[in-house]
């Protein structure tokens, strides 16, 4: 299947009326900016492009600039958002950056609309490795999903089965022209330290890496989605006396890994940001072996469990 197969295809599945193209300017951008272009008299969707200035680096303006113009090559209406980053001491500049972005995604999406990111396998097997290195169970190493929920609408990535090399060999041969961010050489960040420093010396002893990674990153999602099935019917069993609420006498009566499965899911399907290993070892034994008259709070983020 070529790159223009994929995106058509993967749009005639999920698209429904509006489409946001995430247009960095950056390559892999670029080449599905362009992949839109080739297919919109083919679909009735309505392509917009949305171009996000985090402020980072000092030709942020120029790059908005070059975005917009390109998009205007294509006759795609283009929408610029501005990010104010607030960085506190120990933030992960990446992470600050990768969240208010989705938030910004996130309020421009109405019911039913699609985004579209040019993730590819490069990308996934990088984020898998992130993930196991943070210690990260089989939702984390599940990746990056070729579809999910995004505020109103969904967030879909049609380039996740190719290569960085096969989107770089398409923009050379379509002649395209690509915004170099200087911070992708900073190996410093942590995935650019994976990209150019870890993945070369893999794939010099198995040059295949990338798809193995990304296969097992399939296996721990198929496994995640056996895990959460089993976790919401049992979850049905664990109501407690006020709605919303779990029950600390019957989740007692679990054992602590299925209390540990339990309480994340009911935790994320609250819509609030899952704790650490630490914070969930910290409430197995400080709130659900906590004594009728006491009143423990474990706090993580903006979210506090009692």
């Amino acid at each position: 299947m070529t790159l223009t197969d994929a995106v058509r295809d993967f749009c005639r599945q999920h698209g429904q009326q509006h489409c946001w193209i995430g247009f960095s300017g950056g390559l892999d951008s670029r080449v599905l900016l362009d992949l839109c272009a080739q297919i919109q008299r083919d679909t009735p969707l309505i392509f917009h492009v949305v171009h996000i200035h985090h402020g980072l680096s000092p030709h942020a303006d120029a790059w908005a600039q070059q975005c917009e113009r390109l998009s205007q090559q294509y006759e795609f209406e283009f929408h610029l958002s501005h990010l104010a980053l607030h960085l506190s001491t120990g933030d992960s500049i990446e992470e600050v950056a990768r969240t208010a972005r989705y938030q910004a995604f996130s309020e421009l999406m109405q019911p039913g609309d699609l985004l579209l990111t040019a993730h590819h396998l490069d990308d996934q097997a990088e984020t898998m490795l992130l993930q196991l290195l943070r210690g990260a169970g089989p939702k984390g190493l599940s990746s990056m999903p070729e579809i999910k929920q995004l505020g109103q609408g969904w967030h879909g990535r049609p380039l996740l089965a190719f290569s960085r090399h096969s989107l770089l060999e398409y923009a050379t041969s379509n002649q395209l022209e690509w915004i170099e961010d200087e911070s992708n050489a900073d190996c410093v960040l942590t995935r650019n330290f994976i990209r150019h420093h870890i993945m070369p010396v893999l794939k010099s002893r198995w040059p295949n890496a990338e798809q193995a990674i990304a296969r097992s990153a399939m296996h721990c999602a198929d496994s995640q989605a056996l895990i959460e099935d089993a976790v919401r019917e049992k979850l049905l069993m664990m109501h407690g006396s006020r709605q919303g609420t779990l029950s600390v006498s019957k989740l007692t009566t679990c054992s602590s890994v299925w209390q540990r499965q339990l309480l994340r899911v009911w935790i994320g399907r609250s819509g609030f940001t899952l704790p650490d290993t630490d914070k969930m070892a910290t409430i197995q034994k400080s709130v659900l072996a906590a004594a009728w008259d006491r009143m423990p709070c474990v706090k993580w983020g903006n979210v506090e469990l009692r």
